[in-house]
């Protein structure tokens, strides 16, 4: 038995990243509740995957995170 810390760290740059998309779009309701179920699986789908994998969705997310902070 083990604790990933990474797959904690994806799921809540995953999340930020789906709140602040939300709040930018009209219609986020149905989109929003969804992407939050896409990364509740996330979580649970990498947990027991490879670190690089997990490393690479969540800098993937972080900077789309980053580009809907400082571009739009």
């Amino acid at each position: 038995s083990y604790f990933n810390l990474l797959p904690f760290l994806m799921a809540a740059v995953t999340i930020l990243s789906t709140w602040v998309a939300g709040r930018k779009a009209e219609e986020a309701s149905n989109s929003t509740l969804a992407l939050f179920g896409m990364a509740a699986l996330f979580f649970f789908l990498f947990y027991s995957f490879p670190a690089a994998m997990v490393l690479y969705w969540t800098s993937s997310n972080f900077f789309q995170l980053m580009q809907q902070v400082f571009y739009d």
